[in-house]
């Protein structure tokens, strides 16, 4: 023998059951334990139940607590021979020491059953030692009835259910199949024929000025209470009713908002269609209903399976730090499992500019590519008190330029730049007290208006300055004679060679003697001149970084 049995039980009662006897299972919050127990399993000491799952998927386990079921301890949880469910549990540890189906028919224990049970399947199928089924099969024995008012095709019961009836407001009078039981509270007995494909009562509450409750019960061998809650008619009129379970569900009937279950109205004979709505439920929505005389329409609905969302977030490069909603959530590449709904996601790496994106949906697949920091400004602080503002300079990755207090007015040059000026314009303060920072960062530049190549006797003209080349020289270096007026005015005439840079500061001209052309006989003059450009403008956020490109 074993010294330990789990029997993981599937629950052959309910493998063929249809929706409604889930629901029923469900709605009168039966447990595992009790389906269970309506298994064959042991009794007394020495065994302890191993149950999992919920109703209606149940896995009934229990295993032997002793180390070794010898004779002795075989009687402390040998049940009582009229007990054929434990019975037949009994013989499947029993058919384990047999090898021929016959030899372990005529055993005393087999003997017993066949004499004295009829188990809910007719039958005890075990396996004995060599693998091979064995069926002991029960003999037909009517069960007394302790109730003989329902009795259904004449057929025996295998069991009874105990179901109390409770309503408020009590006084309702219950019929079950159309046979008046007595007035709630009330506690009925009623029998059940088959577990594996159960029959259902009709079960209708009734009472004055409230709606009639019509619905169906299922018997399956529990102690069940029954609570309704009667729901008084909204007129006297009224001739169908909703209820729900949850209640506080949305009815609509042909399109047409009715109001909150548990509701009543009026309604004429027709075909109608209804939708059931609830937040968090599984709506029910186009429900066919015929109406023909009053009557009750009940509904359960169920809540919502909530599947989480997966959000799959890469980057490049990879290693970022990812933060969802402000959280942070780890580094690239990550994915995770969130509640359906929006969120924000932004991805940060030092050196690199933070990159946000709003998501939402089941499954996202959010790939960032990272941009490098340029150069910047960041506005650090504004101390008001002295009116200055805390400007932090630096170039990629953080590399400090200067960082220090300036006045609203004040302009900072940064020649590591190219001459970048910086000016602080202005502060401004909206109905929250957040400060914003105005910045006018401009570069001086060097705007070309002229640039081609000449020959002697050729102008460059670009007003107010024209050039005019008038010779080579004959010297041993080549360079070129140039006669430069402003305005029709002589202001410079001189030899000039290859790389030379002749500046103009009256008329804010510069002129580059840049190539010369053997080919062609010909010098390249750029005429050029200083201009403003504007990089950025504008009013910050403090903590925002500006960027200069």
């Amino acid at each position: 023998m074993k010294h330990q049995y789990l029997a993981l039980l599937s629950i052959i009662l309910l493998s063929g059951c249809t929706q409604q006897v889930i629901d029923y299972l469900q709605e009168e919050n039966i447990t595992c334990m009790q389906i269970c127990e309506l298994l064959p399993h042991p009794t007394g000491e020495g065994f302890a139940w191993n149950i999992t799952g919920t109703t209606p998927n149940c896995n009934c386990g229990y295993y032997f607590t002793t180390p070794e079921v010898n004779e002795t301890q075989r009687q402390i949880i040998e049940p009582n021979q009229t007990d054929c469910s434990t019975l037949c549990t009994y013989l499947t540890y029993s058919a384990q020491d047999y090898n021929d189906c016959s030899e372990f028919s005529e055993t005393n224990d087999a003997k017993a059953y066949i004499q004295d049970c009829q188990l809910i399947h007719g039958n005890c199928n075990v396996t004995l030692n060599n693998q091979e089924s064995c069926i002991i099969q029960g003999v037909s024995e009517q069960i007394p009835t302790s109730n003989g008012s329902l009795i259904i095709n004449g057929s025996s019961p295998v069991g009874y259910g105990i179901i109390t009836y409770l309503t408020e407001p009590a006084g309702a009078q219950v019929y079950i199949n159309e046979t008046y039981m007595g007035n709630t509270p009330i506690t009925v007995e009623l029998p059940y024929y088959s577990l594996s494909s159960p029959e259902p009562y009709n079960l209708i509450i009734i009472k004055d000025g409230y709606c009639q409750y019509q619905g169906t019960q299922w018997v399956l061998g529990v102690n069940i209470t029954s609570e309704r809650t009667l729901v008084q008619l909204s007129q006297a009129n009224d001739n169908f009713c909703v209820f729900t379970e949850p209640s506080g569900v949305s009815v609509s009937i042909n399109g047409t908002y009715k109001g909150m279950t548990p509701i009543s109205m009026n309604l004429e004979p027709g075909d109608y269609i209804i939708d059931l709505t609830k937040e968090g439920y599984v709506n029910q929505t186009g429900r066919p209903y015929h109406f023909s005389e009053a009557n009750t329409f009940y509904s359960k609905l169920w809540e919502e399976t909530i599947v989480n969302a997966t959000i799959d977030i890469s980057s490049n490069p990879a290693g970022a730090i990812v933060y969802v909603n402000g959280t942070e959530e780890g580094t690239t590449p990550i994915v995770l499992s969130k509640e359906p709904g929006t969120y924000e996601v932004t991805i940060t790496k030092e050196c690199y500019d933070n990159y946000t994106q709003v998501v939402s949906g089941k499954n996202v697949f959010l790939s960032a590519t990272l941009v490098e920091q340029t150069k910047g400004i960041e506005i650090k602080n504004w101390a008001e008190a002295l009116n200055k503002v805390e400007l932090r300079i630096s170039n990629y990755c953080n590399d400090l330029i200067q960082d220090d207090y300036y006045f609203i007015g004040d302009t900072i040059t940064i020649p590591e730049w190219d001459n970048t000026n910086i000016t602080l314009k202005g502060n401004l303060t909206n109905s929250y007290g957040e400060v914003k920072i105005g910045l006018n960062v401009t570069k001086l530049t060097n705007h070309t208006l002229l640039e081609d190549y000449y020959g002697i006797n050729d102008y460059a003209n670009t007003s107010p300055v024209s050039v005019k080349l008038i010779a080579w020289s004959t010297a041993p270096e080549e360079k070129v004679k140039l006669n430069i007026s402003a305005n029709g005015e002589l202001i410079n005439q001189d030899f000039y060679s290859i790389g030379d840079v002749i500046d103009l500061p009256e008329q804010n001209k510069t002129i580059n003697v840049l190539d010369w052309s053997s080919e062609l006989e010909k010098v390249k003059l750029v005429i050029t001149e200083p201009q403003v450009i504007s990089i950025a403008e504008g009013y910050y956020d403090i903590g925002a970084r500006v960027k200069i490109e």
